[in-house]
């Protein structure tokens, strides 16, 4: 009878094998969560930025609108068409589809009305539920009057035209029956 007789292994190396998988696991899913946490912050910046874009053309809409209106009614008051005056300024809100601009006219100086025009867009869902990544905490996003909205704003100072600002100006009746005579004034003639 032939007896074999083993050393006995110490007790640190009988698990070496497994303790280097679960290294090799643990690093692949730190760097496999590290990359998708950049993924998603990528893709929630660009979903953000492409609601800040769109409130731009949404907060011109407000801009034309005021000068408009400025130049419609600055004669005859304001508060007209809409416009509700509140202490020193005229107010208008309106909703463009889903977005909506809020424009106020300052009237301080009647000669320098200044706009203020703010656009608001609705934000992309994946910017609105801000869940964050995946294990760490974030602050919380824009807040605007309205729940999931961005807003963009301008400040104008204007400034009005004096009194000739018109190409042909009339004393008294126009009478566009046929029979009119207009004296002008040729410039590209040397001799007037």
């Amino acid at each position: 009878m032939i007896l074999k007789i083993s050393a006995p292994t110490p007790h640190g190396k009988q698990a070496h094998v497994l303790v280097m998988v679960l290294v090799v696991v643990t690093i692949c899913a730190i760097a496999l969560m590290s990359y998708l946490q950049l993924v998603n912050a990528q893709n929630r910046t660009v979903s953000r930025s492409q609601g800040w874009n769109a409130a731009v053309p949404v907060t011109e809409a407000g801009v034309e609108e005021a000068l408009a209106h400025l130049n419609a009614n600055s004669d005859s008051g304001l508060n007209v068409d809409g416009w509700t005056k509140i202490g020193t300024y005229y107010r208008m809100e309106r909703s463009v589809g889903d977005s909506y601009y809020v424009v106020t006219i300052t009237v301080t100086n009647t000669i320098l009305p200044i706009i203020e025009a703010r656009g608001f867009c609705r934000m992309p869902l994946l910017v609105q539920n801000n869940g964050g990544p995946f294990f760490l905490a974030m602050p919380q996003g824009y807040t605007s009057p309205r729940q999931g909205y961005v807003g963009r704003g301008v400040r104008i100072k204007t400034r009005r035209n004096g009194s000739l600002t018109k190409a042909m100006l009339s004393k008294g009746k126009i009478d566009v029956g046929g029979a009119v005579n207009v004296d002008s004034f040729n410039s590209c003639d040397p001799t007037m």
